[in-house]
């Protein structure tokens, strides 16, 4: 039995062998720029203890002074209450937050299985890497929508300046980073 094939065969056999592959979806760069981005990032306190987030809490508002001390339970009061911003002095008595990163798409099943969001955490008074976290955005989403929210839960948080780093990725490339920081302090 012979292999060698006339030149027309091979010619037939390669495309009978493409057409049988099925057609992978190559995106670029610009494609996925143009399919999704980062839109918000929300941080808030979060606590083990109950589950509970503490949602009417904007970690991110400038106003507040983030001094995180040990309170009885009950004891801390609603920051937006107050009635001088000065005094927002938000004693929330935990050391953990949980971030939401709201990624909006026209149709996320357009994008690359390969395209996630990326959080990283750093205490920046120390260059501590709290956690690195990464969510496939395939695996949030079966059909096209608007606005997908990625939670992430940071402990170890609370005495430390923290620094969040988002960053929307596919394949080894990013396509938008958002880098904001949430001054925390300890005190009594």
């Amino acid at each position: 039995m012979s292999f060698d094939m006339d030149p027309i065969r091979k010619f037939a056999m390669a495309i009978c062998l493409i057409a049988a592959v099925p057609m992978l979806h190559v995106v670029n760069a610009d494609q996925v720029s143009a399919l999704a981005r980062i839109v918000a990032i929300k941080a808030m306190p979060y606590y083990p203890e109950t589950g509970v987030i503490r949602r009417s809490t904007d970690l991110f508002d400038k106003r507040l002074v983030l001094r995180n001390v040990v309170m009885p339970e009950g004891g801390a009061g609603d920051p937006l209450r107050r009635n001088k911003i000065e005094d927002w002095d938000i004693a929330f008595g935990t050391t953990a937050t949980y971030v939401e990163v709201d990624i909006e798409s026209i149709d996320f099943t357009k994008l690359p299985k390969s395209a996630r969001v990326e959080m990283r955490a750093r205490a920046t008074d120390t260059q501590r890497d709290l956690t690195t976290e990464s969510v496939a955005l395939s695996s949030l989403t079966t059909s096209s929508g608007r606005t997908l929210h990625v939670p992430f839960f940071v402990y170890g948080t609370g005495c430390e300046t923290l620094e969040l780093r988002v960053r929307l990725l596919a394949e080894s490339n990013h396509y938008g980073e958002i880098v904001r920081t949430i001054p925390f302090s300890c005190g009594e």
